[in-house]
């Protein structure tokens, strides 16, 4: 929701409309390197931790945003709101690993058709109208999207208290037996 409204937010600050789009050029820019590195920290940490720190990083660049106008830090603001965007690899990762394999499928498809819709659907529309009744402004729609990062936060940590049931996966087990013939005839003596 927030990525289509930065060119005009920038505007609605005071910065050119060239500037402003060579902020949004920035911030994607930024968005792509994130997607390699969070991929990268999933692997050496957690899915939880980087997404966790993906989450906080969005906040942060929500944060500046709101407060550096058409200053210069709104460049760094930029930069590290489309570093967030890293969302999309550590999302997958920790989601995997919070509900398992075996729901992991259904669970994502369900999300990320729901990211899609309102992502194209109601969002901008919701963030046009909070930018009229703010008065030219989309500081409304940060402090709500910060609002629902904070949510997501919250309910990546009540996910942590129901670890995902432990299932058998039977190619695995099928894997593991054949494995054990043959080892079996191996190791017989001639």
């Amino acid at each position: 929701m927030i990525a289509s409204q930065l060119y005009l937010h920038f505007e609605a600050e005071g910065v050119t409309s060239t500037t402003a789009a060579t902020m949004v050029s920035v911030s994607a820019a930024s968005g792509m390197i994130a997607k390699f590195l969070f991929g990268k920290i999933c692997d050496m940490t957690t899915g939880f931790k980087g997404h966790l720190a993906v989450g906080c990083i969005e906040i942060a660049g929500l944060i500046g945003l709101f407060f550096a106008g058409g200053s210069a830090w709104a460049w760094a603001a930029a930069a590290l709101y489309g570093f967030s965007q890293g969302v999309g690899v550590t999302r997958v990762i920790f989601l995997s690993e919070a509900v398992g394999l075996v729901a992991f499928g259904k669970l994502f498809s369900f999300i990320l058709t729901a990211d899609l819709l309102l992502a194209s659907g109601p969002g901008p529309v919701i963030a046009g109208i909070l930018f009229e009744r703010a008065g030219e402004s989309y500081n409304t729609t940060f402090f709500l999207v910060m609002g629902v990062v904070v949510a997501g936060i919250i309910s990546m940590f009540i996910s942590r208290l129901f670890p995902p049931p432990v299932v058998e996966d039977k190619f695995e087990k099928a894997a593991a037996a054949d494995t054990s013939e043959i080892e079996s005839v191996v190791s017989r003596p001639n």
